[in-house]
Order: C-alpha cells, then structure tokens, then sequence
C-alpha cells in the first residue's frame, strides 16, 4: 500500500476503533467515545468557537463524541438548543473535557 493509502487506513481503524467509556454519575449512565472523529465533524464544533459560540461549541462536542454502548450516536446536532436549555454546563464541560484528556499525546503516540 501506498501512503495515500496508509493514511486512509490508520483513520479508519481510529474511527471504527475500541470504544472509551466515561462515567457520568449525575446522569446514571455512561458516555462511550472513540479516539476520533472526522474532519467535517470538527469543522462543526470550531465553526461554532470561530462564531465566539464557545459554549455550542462545547456542547457540540458532545453531540459529536458522545456514543451509546453499541457506538451510535446518541444526540443529533439539531439538538444543540434543546440541550443547552436542559443540561448543566458544567457536567456537559466536565464530559468534553475528560473526553479530551483521554485522547494520546503525540508523544504517547511515538512511543514503541
């Protein structure tokens, strides 16, 4: 395989990966996650921070990473308002920034 192709590949396998999980005991539950998501699916969250909409832009970022045990998505971004009317930023913060924290380092990354 070529580059071009290796890339594709690499992406893949982060995008239909191991599935992360995070405990969320405020809402009885657990968010479930993978180690990326695609590039159209990150313009959507920065266009918002670019708009000064940080905090769409922080609930977005769940609706995007956010997945069931069985890795569908368990919001839509047409329920950004409706979420951000009903649920506590600071859990909602909490969730995107463990989510965050979770994902490797380039120099994780590197290691052998």
């Amino acid at each position: 395989m070529g580059i071009k192709e290796n890339a594709e590949a690499h992406f893949k396998s982060k995008l239909s990966g191991e599935l992360f999980s995070i405990d969320v005991p405020e809402w009885d539950g657990k968010i479930y996650y993978k180690q990326a998501i695609t590039g159209k699916q990150q313009t959507q969250i920065f266009k918002l921070y670019s708009q000064d909409k940080q905090i769409e832009s922080v609930y977005m970022s769940l609706i995007m990473r956010a997945l069931d045990e069985d890795g569908k998505a368990i919001w839509r971004p047409m329920e950004l308002n409706e979420m951000m009317r009903n649920y506590d930023p600071e859990v909602v913060s909490r969730i995107v920034e463990e989510i965050s924290d979770a994902e490797p380092t380039v120099d994780e990354v590197k290691k052998p």
